[in-house]
């Protein structure tokens, strides 16, 4: 099933091309074609309070398309939803199928690729660990944004082994792929990035990553294809093994801090408002020359 699924990824990426070129040759503005993509490989809904309701990426993306003019609705009209693939931990896409011009289908497919733009958005470094051939890996992670032109991005493990710890941590800051790379050696580039002072995030599914998971700041398991030992060495465990549902969480653990430290700042504020010195008047004073000092207690509200 998983050799099938990729074949069919394969040929549903090449039929989005030839769809895509045919229709600059034609001369439909790219911008219409992706914008119509955004709406229609899309499950958000508008409900009628207005509120946007669906996965907060889907959402964005929606928004956008509505406010270029490019209604979901209006669009399945024209394009109804013929199929669908969802997303899945293999082929980390969700793709839709829509009839097209003179008969033709065509095919919409969003992924990995906005999760990590995202990360980067947001500071967070994407960075990949795998045991695939080294320019496989480098032709995936230039596809999903991993990789953009920063110089020698890749490393192997054997070029691991080779260096001394010291020297990889002057070279670790760079490398954004690891392949052909040994599940300790995990170890090492985590220790490495620590040692810069970076808070470490580590995902794994097999019994090998559980002393990564653990070494991680935060060790994330897959809750899906992840091994009992990895689920039990990890701080968390991500139920749908969706890279951007991790994405998600650090967004919703920004929005709680941001509030934790909204409500600290106000109520110190406060206290220091309330609490204060009230000193007598100099001709009450007592004669040794010391005042009277009272302080009120601040009163919080819930």
């Amino acid at each position: 099933m998983s050799s099938f699924g990729k074949k069919l990824a394969y040929a549903v990426l090449a039929i989005c091309a030839i769809v895509f070129v045919t229709g600059l040759f034609r001369g439909e503005p790219p911008l219409l074609m992706l914008l119509t993509a955004m709406a229609l490989s899309n499950d958000a809904r508008k409900e009628a309070s207005g509120a946007v309701i669906g996965d907060p990426t889907e959402a964005a993306l929606f928004n956008l398309a509505l406010e270029k003019g490019f209604l979901r609705d209006k669009l399945d009209e024209t394009f109804p939803r013929l199929a669908e693939l969802p997303f899945d931990s293999d082929r980390k896409l969700m793709t839709t199928f829509h009839p097209w011009d003179k008969g033709r289908v065509v095919s919409f497919t969003k992924g990995a690729g906005e999760a990590v733009a995202m990360c980067r958005s947001a500071g967070i470094r994407p960075v990949m660990i795998t045991g695939d051939h080294p320019l496989t890996a480098e032709v995936i992670a230039k596809r999903v944004g991993i990789i953009r032109g920063e110089g020698k991005a890749v490393m192997t493990g054997r070029e691991l082994a080779q260096i001394p710890l010291e020297e990889f941590e002057n070279k670790v800051e760079k490398i954004r792929v690891y392949a052909r790379v040994a599940p300790e050696q995990k170890l090492k580039i985590i220790k490495a990035l620590q040692d810069k002072g970076h808070f470490v995030a580590m995902t794994g599914d097999g019994v090998n990553d559980a002393p990564a998971l653990k070494r991680a700041d935060i060790g994330v398991a897959m809750g899906i294809t992840g091994t009992d030992v990895s689920k039990e060495a990890s701080h968390m465990i991500l139920l749908d093994d969706n890279f951007a549902t991790i994405v998600k969480a650090v967004r919703e653990g920004r929005r709680i801090f941001d509030n934790i430290r909204t409500r600290v700042f106000f109520y110190t504020g406060s206290f220091i408002q309330q609490t204060t010195s009230r000193c007598c008047p100099a001709d009450l004073c007592p004669s040794d020359g010391h005042y009277l000092c009272a302080v009120s207690e601040p009163h919080f509200q819930d």
